[in-house]
């Protein structure tokens, strides 16, 4: 198993990289997806080269990583490393469910008919379903054979994703993450990815039972 995280921004980078070095465990390789790799000297580093911020690109990566080498992958936000529960660390998940911490409160799931038509049309989708708003701060993606259909898949997704929320007004907690970047919600189209690939889900306590 590998980790692996996000963070893009000299701001972003400079405020979390040293959380990320004192919480990260040590006997599991981290990979990070950055802009300011010589925040990152203490783990592996890939470049983020986009010239916009694209939440849905945490996505993208995790599914490269495991492509890449082959293995399950934990990935946890730039933010997030100190509310994970350390135990988990020791843990060898062994499954074929994509595990996640939680749904989003309050919008917990999303009618497929009301994603952007492209998204629709690359799957082929007419009728309708709920699918589950996945809360993206915290996933473990299992690697098997399906995993390199998914990470084609996803790439094209971000393209409409990323489309579709810079064309359109954010509503809700996404006008909070539209200053930041382009992709946000991308718990949404994710979750529809990984059930056209067969991938079933799972929740799974990732997090800290108390956390201060």
């Amino acid at each position: 198993m590998k980790i692996c995280s996000v963070s893009v921004g000299k701001d972003f980078c400079e405020k979390y990289s040293q959380k990320i070095k004192k919480y990260a465990p040590k006997n599991i390789e981290l990979i990070v997806l950055t802009d300011r790799p010589e925040y990152f000297k203490f783990c592996k580093t890939e470049l983020y080269e986009d010239k916009i911020f694209s939440y849905f690109s945490k996505n993208t990566f995790t599914s490269k990583i495991s492509k890449k080498y082959k293995t399950d992958v934990l990935y946890i936000d730039a933010d997030s490393f100190h509310i994970v529960d350390e135990s988990i660390y020791k843990n060898q998940f062994e499954t074929t469910y994509f595990l996640y911490d939680k749904l989003w409160p309050n919008f917990t799931h999303s009618e497929v008919n009301s994603l952007p038509k492209d998204l629709l049309d690359y799957y082929g989708i007419n009728g309708n379903l709920k699918i589950e708003n996945i809360h993206e701060k915290i996933f473990y993606l299992p690697y098997s054979q399906k995993i390199n259909n998914l990470y084609k898949d996803l790439l094209v997704i971000k393209e409409i994703w990323d489309k579709e929320t810079q064309t359109s007004e954010p509503k809700g907690n996404a006008k909070k993450y539209s200053k930041y970047g382009i992709g946000y919600g991308e718990g949404i189209p994710f979750s529809l990815s990984l059930i056209m690939n067969g991938i079933i889900t799972k929740k799974y306590q990732f997090t800290k039972s108390t956390i201060i």
